[in-house]
């Protein structure tokens, strides 16, 4: 697998934070398209004439809603996994940061070149998302939701941690996730069953009960 290209910018400018720029920007030249029109029509009273213009203002309208609202909500999900990096590399260290991706890799999952999740030893790295330790990984799935994928994995207290958007739940890519969380941990529970969930219960169950939870 090829890491050479991944440098802590991925990590820091993530592509969540582009595409919230993108949608803000296309809300923002929505907005001011429709408010040019709306001034011109004051002056000149000419969607009397022409309706279907006020029409198309109004569709413009309800389009940079919606645009404008997706593009706030990636920029805050971009930003705030930004600053999830920035705290981990600054503890962490750059150099061991980028040694781990380098030379302790297991898996990437990429799309159209672009990494989501990198596997290591150590962590799982969302890109623009969360930093996840794979040996606290009890229970993992495919999980599918009105046609948006990932993989759903239970800490052994039960924690629900997502990673891997967008992948494919029947080819080698999950496989390949699978083949990378059972190298870390050899009795982490593989695939949505019956006996998985029985079991993970059971586990979560002892595991807190030894703790006194």
């Amino acid at each position: 697998m090829n890491t050479n290209n991944i440098s802590t910018e991925l990590f820091i400018n993530n592509s969540f934070i582009k595409s919230g720029k993108i949608c803000l920007g296309i809300f923002a030249a929505l907005n001011v398209i429709a408010g040019a029109v709306i001034t011109l029509n004051n002056n000149n009273d000419f969607l009397s004439d022409y309706p279907i213009v006020l029409i198309i203002c109004g569709m413009m309208a309800v389009a940079g809603f919606v645009v404008g609202l997706s593009g706030l909500i990636l920029l805050i999900k971009g930003i705030a996994g930004r600053k999830k990096f920035e705290a981990f590399i600054a503890e962490y260290g750059e150099d061991a940061f980028m040694s781990e991706i380098n030379n302790d890799t297991l898996y990437v999952y990429s799309r159209k070149s672009k990494p989501i999740t990198i596997i290591t030893h150590k962590h799982i790295f969302e890109v623009g998302g969360d930093i996840i330790d794979p040996a606290t990984i009890d229970y993992a799935y495919g999980y599918s939701y009105k046609g948006a994928t990932s993989i759903h994995a239970y800490t052994i207290d039960n924690k629900l941690k997502t990673f891997a958007s967008s992948i494919s739940l029947h080819g080698d890519e999950i496989k390949s996730v699978f083949q990378a969380l059972r190298t870390v941990n050899s009795d982490v529970l593989l695939g949505f069953t019956h006996e998985n969930n029985k079991e993970h219960k059971a586990r979560v169950k002892e595991y807190k009960q030894n703790r006194g939870l």
